[in-house]
């Protein structure tokens, strides 16, 4: 089993002209009390549990969490965890607003082939309950998982911010459609990756 190792590199999304080329919980939960020998108080901070799955197909030891800064980048006092071997994660939350980030090192490991996914940031809006490269698209361009779909050629009337490609009795062919773009952005996103990491 590879070990685990936390990352904070990733890779910055610039947004051209072209939706295409677009480049991938928060949670904590908190409760304070005081007490003295009259009265006891408590403040209680509400959380909420954020589960989901990375695919591209599905990657373990992809690391998971809720961008509370908006920066992209994992910081101290962010939420955050690394995927199971199906690509599952689970956060606590006390900002259900927050953008879910996944990040790849060459630790991560795509199930579905057993190759290793390396220096790549996906992301989803807030309640999502997947994390993909056509999540990632919806967040970089702003535009509607309808809008996604028909740029990228993709069936109509899926929300592909909740769509597992993965998870038992989905439609087939719209599986197999998510994962051939999957594989088209995934490869764009890599490149652009080594591109920028070559040009320091």
């Amino acid at each position: 089993m590879p070990k685990r190792k936390r990352s904070t590199t990733n890779l910055k999304s610039h947004k051209p002209l072209v939706p295409f080329y677009l480049l991938g919980l928060y949670g904590c939960g908190g409760g304070g009390g005081s007490e003295s020998s009259n009265e006891t108080s408590q403040a209680t901070i509400a959380t909420i549990q954020i589960m989901g799955t990375v695919v591209k197909g599905p990657l373990y030891n992809a690391q998971v969490f809720l961008d509370y800064s908006g920066d992209g980048a994992w910081s101290e006092g962010e939420p955050t965890t690394y995927t199971s071997p199906t690509g599952t994660f689970s956060l606590t939350a006390t900002d259900k607003t927050a953008q879910i980030i996944a990040l790849t090192t060459p630790q991560t490991i795509d199930a579905s082939s057993g190759t290793s996914l390396g220096n790549a940031t996906l992301k989803a809006e807030a309640g999502s309950s997947v994390i993909t490269p056509v999540t990632t698209m919806i967040v970089e361009t702003n535009l509607t998982s309808s809008q996604i779909a028909q740029a990228l050629g993709l069936p109509s009337g899926v929300d592909y911010s909740h769509f597992n490609p993965y998870a038992l009795g989905v439609d087939a062919d719209v599986a197999i459609a998510v994962e051939n773009a999957g594989q088209k952005i995934i490869s764009t996103i890599t490149t652009f990756a080594s591109v920028m990491e070559n040009a320091g």
